[in-house]
């Protein structure tokens, strides 16, 4: 089975991730809300690859030969660099409330 159609997920996928987040901001932030409605438009629009969608650290298990990624039930044929912005922005936002963390995450890269 091809498995862009497998994981033709646009619905759920607009729903739990594209909505709370960007659509969400930019009803809040109306100065933004014209690039962040584009960046939804073309994260939508964007066939590329099986994307996670919920790349978070509780989602990540470190295994024997790498990274094992949990917790898959948005998953969906998309944009990749959601995952990457999606694991990114966790961090960013629990750093304050972890002292020593951005040591911790600078090592990562």
């Amino acid at each position: 089975m091809d498995i862009g159609r497998r994981f033709d997920n646009d619905a759920t996928f607009q729903s739990i991730r594209i909505e709370p987040y960007i659509e969400a901001t930019a009803r809040i932030h109306p100065d933004l809300a014209e690039p962040l409605m584009l960046l939804a438009q073309d994260t939508l629009a964007a066939k590329r690859t099986l994307v996670h969608g919920d790349v978070s650290p509780k989602n990540i298990l470190v295994g024997p030969k790498g990274p094992i990624f949990l917790d898959a039930e948005c998953a969906w044929y998309g944009e990749p660099a959601f995952d990457l912005a999606f694991c990114l922005n966790h961090l960013l936002l629990k750093m304050p409330m972890d002292p020593g963390s951005e040591r911790r995450v600078s090592r990562l890269f």
